[in-house]
C-alpha cells in the first residue's frame, strides 16, 4: 500500500522565505527531506517525482525493522515510511548514508517550494508532485539568514576557526568578533558575499573564554562618503576557548654554533632549527628563524661545500645538507664556529607547533610562529 498526500497551500501565492531544521537521508535513487516544525516528509525520487508524507500519515505505522545487512538503513520516520511503503523502497533503493541534521532554508510560493540544503544544493519543488535541481535561491526581498557555523568549538588559543554562512535580501554579509569575557570587539570582517567561508586565528595568548561571532545580513551605505552599514538581521555563534594543546617533552638533541646564529635538530620530529641573530646584535640573540623538516632536507646532497676558512668548521650530516644546498641559510648565518655538540632538551609544543626549546648552556629559546621571530625567554 502507498500513502501519497498532496501538501499546499490555499489562498493568494505570497511569497516567504524561512529556515527550518531538518534532517535528509540519502538513497540510491532519490533522498527524503524532514522538517521539524510539522514533521512533514519531501521523498524526492531520481527520476523527478515528488511523493508528500505529512506527519499523521505515517505516525502510526510500524518501525523499520529490516536492516537487509546494510551499514546504513532508515529509521524513525523515513524507515516508517520505507518500511510500509512497497513502492517507495523499489523506486528509492536502500539508504547508502546514514541521516543528518541541518537548518535547511526554505522559499515558498503557493504551493512551490525551494529547498536549500547544507552544501548549496537547491530542489525546486513544484504544485505537480515534480521536482528538479535549480541555481538560485529566490528571495521575497526580506533578508534571512539560512545558516552559520563557526568550528571547531570548542577551540584552543592558538588555532584557526572556519566560519561558513549563506543568507539572501541583503547586498553584503558582515562578521563581528567579540572577546565575551572582556566586552570588546576584536576584528570587524566587513564586505563578504552572501554565501561563503572565511578563517578566524584565535589569538595565542587570548584572555577571553569564548569568543561570540555576529553575521550580519547588511547593505552598504548611501552615498560614497558613507563607509558605514545598515545592519537588517544577525545570528550568533559562540566558541568556547580554551587552553592550547601543550606537549611538552625532553627529546635528544643537536646545536651548533655559527657566526650569525645557530642551529638545533631534535631527535623527536627530525627538524632542523636555523637561528638568524639580528643584524647587528653581536651573539645575544633575538631574530629570525626557520624550521626545516626531515622530508625537506633529508634528500638533499651532503654539504658540497669544501673551502673552509682557518678557523671555521663545515656543518656535516642534516645541518651540512642544510647549509651547504640551501644558498640563503649559508649566507645568512655564515660559518659554524664550534663543532655539534649532542644534548638533551627541554621542549615545548602548543597546538603541534614549536614554542620553546632549550640549548646546551641552558639557556631557552622562545619561538614566535606568527612573526616567525625568536628570543631568549630570559631575555639574555
Amino acid at each position: 500500500m502507498l500513502l501519497v498526500f498532496g501538501y499546499g497551500v490555499v489562498g493568494a501565492q505570497v511569497a516567504t522565505d524561512f529556515v527550518v531544521y531538518s534532517t535528509g537521508q540519502m538513497f540510491e535513487n532519490g533522498v527524503m527531506l524532514w522538517r521539524a516544525d510539522t514533521g512533514f516528509v519531501w521523498s524526492l525520487a531520481r527520476d523527478g517525482q515528488v511523493f508528500n508524507f505529512p506527519l499523521d500519515a505515517y505516525a502510526t505505522l510500524p518501525e523499520n525493522r529490516n536492516r537487509e545487512n546494510r551499514t546504513f538503513w532508515p529509521q524513525f520516520g523515513f524507515g516508517k515510511i520505507w518500511a510500509n511503503n512497497q513502492h517507495i523502497r523499489d523506486l528509492f533503493g536502500g539508504a547508502i548514508w546514514q541521516e543528518v541534521g541541518f537548518n535547511m532554508g526554505v522559499h515558498q510560493e503557493g504551493s512551490t517550494y525551494y529547498l536549500r540544503q547544507t552544501n548549496g544544493t537547491i530542489y525546486q519543488i513544484r504544485p505537480n508532485n515534480t521536482w528538479e535541481y535549480v541555481q538560485e535561491m529566490p528571495n521575497s526581498g526580506v533578508p534571512i539568514i539560512y545558516n552559520f557555523d563557526v568550528s571547531p568549538n570548542p577551540a584552543s588559543a592558538g588555532t584557526t576557526l572556519s566560519l561558513n554562512w549563506s543568507m539572501a535580501g541583503a547586498e553584503v554579509a558582515l562578521i563581528e568578533a567579540y572577546d565575551v569575557t572582556n566586552d570588546i570587539m576584536m576584528e570587524l570582517i566587513p564586505d563578504l558575499p552572501l554565501a561563503g567561508m572565511t578563517t578566524f586565528e584565535i589569538p595565542a595568548d587570548i584572555s577571553a573564554t569564548a569568543i561570540e561571532f555576529r553575521l550580519y545580513a547588511a547593505n552598504r551605505g548611501e552615498s560614497d562618503t558613507d563607509a558605514l552599514y545598515k545592519r537588517l538581521i544577525y545570528t550568533l555563534a559562540t566558541v568556547e576557548v580554551i587552553g592550547p594543546m601543550i606537549y611538552e617533552n625532553n627529546p635528544g638533541a643537536t646545536f651548533q654554533q655559527f657566526e650569525r646564529g645557530f642551529m638545533i635538530w631534535r631527535a623527536d620530529t627530525n627538524d632542523i632549527y636555523v637561528l638568524y641573530n639580528a643584524r647587528n646584535s653581536g651573539t645575544n640573540g633575538g631574530g629570525s628563524y626557520t624550521i626545516y623538516s626531515g622530508g625537506e632536507y633529508v634528500g638533499l646532497p651532503e654539504n658540497p661545500i669544501s673551502n673552509v676558512p682557518a678557523g671555521r668548521i663545515r656543518p656535516e650530516n642534516g645541518f651540512g645538507k642544510v647549509w651547504g644546498n640551501i644558498p640563503q641559510v649559508r649566507n645568512q648565518i655564515g660559518w659554524a664556529t664550534l663543532a655539534e655538540t649532542g644534548y638533551l632538551a627541554a621542549a615545548r609544543l602548543e597546538n603541534s607547533v614549536p614554542v620553546a626549546i632549550t640549548i646546551p648552556d641552558g639557556r631557552t629559546v622562545y619561538l614566535d610562529a606568527a612573526g616567525s621571530r625568536w628570543d631568549w625567554v630570559d631575555g639574555r
